[in-house]
Formats: C-alpha cells, structure tokens, sequence
C-alpha cells in the first residue's frame, strides 16, 4: 500500500495487522481519484470507517485542505497516526475514536461540513439506508460535496436515500463504489 499522487506520492503505509482488514486497493483508489480529479484541491474530508487511513491521507497528499478521519478500532486509529506521521500529513487531520453510525453527531456539533465523505464499512454491514439517513439529516455533506460509499458488489444501496441522489456507481471484481449527492429536486 502506498500514497499514489501528491506531495507524499511513493509514502509506503503500514497495512493493518488484521488480516479480516480489507484496505482499498490501490487501483480502487486511483480510479477514484481519478473521478474526483481537482474537486479534491482544497476539500474538506471526511473518511470514515477509516482503517488505515489510505484514503484520507491520499486525498490530504493531494491538496485537500483538511481531513477528519473516523476509526472506532484503537490499534486502528493508531495504525492511521502512524501512516499520517510517515507521509507528514497529520498537521491536517484529525482522528475520532466514534463508533459508526451513532458517532457522527459528534462531529455534526462542530458544524462540520464536508466536500468529500467516503464510508468504507466493513463489507458484512447492511444498514447502508441509516448511514445515508444520518450523514443527510445530520448535514455533513455539503450542498455541492460528494459521499462515496466502498462496498460488496452484491450490495444495492439504491438510487435514492434521505435526500441524497446516487449519481455514479463504478464497479471493481467485488468492490463497487457508489456516488451519491444531495439532490436538488
């Protein structure tokens, strides 16, 4: 695993210990990437169920402005400081031991707002209509942001969800990453 583009392009991370883990593949991250293209240039982000931070510190190396990542796991929030540390990022991040779904209002009572949320939940998770229903009515993501969801290809999160609109699915073997926005209508 390693930082792909940006100021800490090459930075290897440390994967986790845990082999039941499943990190983002490094070419699900470059095609992300890739989709979002400058959007990421100063966003603020959000990455939650966070892991090793692979996402967040990608986004953070490519010009977000800031990243808030969430890890309920505390050798997981310890593997994400050590990976920020390695690609010396962690002046712009913050971690956040909340457990997920409930602990987002944490971070809804700071007034945070974010261009760029991506959720990666651990593929057995199936409650994907109430991780869209908080991240909507707790207002985390901005009127023009994007939320990306990682998740089993043989999961349908649906078009439509809580005032939010799937835009985009892109599908990788069994990983598929579906887009999604507020919806305007």
């Amino acid at each position: 695993m390693r930082v792909i583009a940006g100021s800490a392009k090459g930075t290897r991370l440390t994967p986790p210990k845990d082999q039941s883990a499943r990190p983002t593949l490094d070419r699900v991250r470059e095609a992300l990437f890739s989709i979002l293209g400058e959007r990421i240039v100063e966003a603020r982000v959000l990455d939650l169920y966070a892991g090793t931070g692979a996402i967040g510190i990608e986004a953070l190396s490519r010009g977000a402005a800031g990243c808030d990542f969430v890890e309920s796991a505390r050798a997981g929030a310890a593997l994400i400081a050590e990976n920020l540390n390695r690609a010396k990022l962690g002046d712009r991040a913050r971690i956040y031991p909340f457990r997920l779904p409930e602990g987002l209002s944490g971070l809804s009572k700071q007034g945070a707002a974010y261009e760029f949320i991506y959720a990666d939940p651990p593929f057995e998770y199936t409650d994907y209509g109430a991780l869209l229903a908080d991240i909507a009515a707790l207002d985390l993501l901005s009127a023009e942001g994007i939320l990306v969801i990682e998740h089993d290809s043989k999961s349908d999160l649906g078009e439509n969800s809580a005032g939010l609109r799937r835009f985009r699915e892109a599908v990788y073997g069994r990983t598929t990453l579906s887009f999604y926005e507020a919806d305007q209508d």
